[in-house]
């Protein structure tokens, strides 16, 4: 197993050496290079690796303490289908749907949603699954046991999901944002006509 904090110190070892030793050659120096490029390349794909693997583990709010998502749309938490793109705007579709007969709350609350993330992982396994059992149904022994799924068959699956998922727009969104709004503010801001 590669020690990656090795690696690290090693090419800090080899940028220490770039800079400072003046007796090094233009080619020895070219070296060194070369190699602290690759080392740091094998650190990059390790870490990124390593995060693609554990944020589809994490539940959405933990998720997105790490990676921000962007917010497509925005209502309220309960909306079935989502139209608005800017808060505003949605703000003042909820206040224009209240009724006329009562007063307006003080504050409402706005929620702003991200596309949902396809847990790659759980997804590919679940296609890997039911595709090893068409196969044992179709063509496998049947008095034997079920086939068990190997390393490259799983890494396969998660290449494939991957790719589709590339191509495919995500309809369904979760809630990554709450914000609380005073509606006389908002109004006298936004739409004084009201008042």
């Amino acid at each position: 197993m590669t020690d990656h904090g090795q690696l690290f110190d090693e090419a800090v070892d080899a940028a220490t050496r770039l800079f400072s030793d003046e007796s090094v050659s233009h080619e020895q120096t070219k070296e060194d290079l070369e190699c602290l490029m690759g080392e740091i390349q094998i650190l990059i794909d390790t870490l990124d690796r390593y995060v693609r693997q554990i944020l589809p583990a994490l539940p959405v709010f933990e998720r997105n303490e790490i990676m921000e998502r962007k917010i497509v749309l925005w209502g309220k938490a309960d909306d079935e289908r989502l139209t608005h793109t800017e808060m505003d705007d949605a703000i003042e579709s909820m206040l224009d749907g209240m009724d006329d007969d009562i007063d307006l709350p003080e504050t409402i609350e706005v929620c702003g949603f991200a596309h949902t993330e396809p847990n790659i992982k759980k997804e590919a396994a679940g296609i890997l699954e039911r595709f090893i059992e068409g196969l044992d149904e179709n063509y496998g022994d049947p008095d034997g046991s079920y086939t068990e799924t190997t390393d490259r068959m799983k890494e396969s699956a998660e290449e494939f999901v991957t790719a589709v998922l590339e191509e495919y727009q995500v309809w369904a969104c979760d809630i990554v944002k709450r914000e609380t709004v005073n509606v006389q503010e908002w109004i006298k801001d936004n739409r004084p006509d009201w008042l």
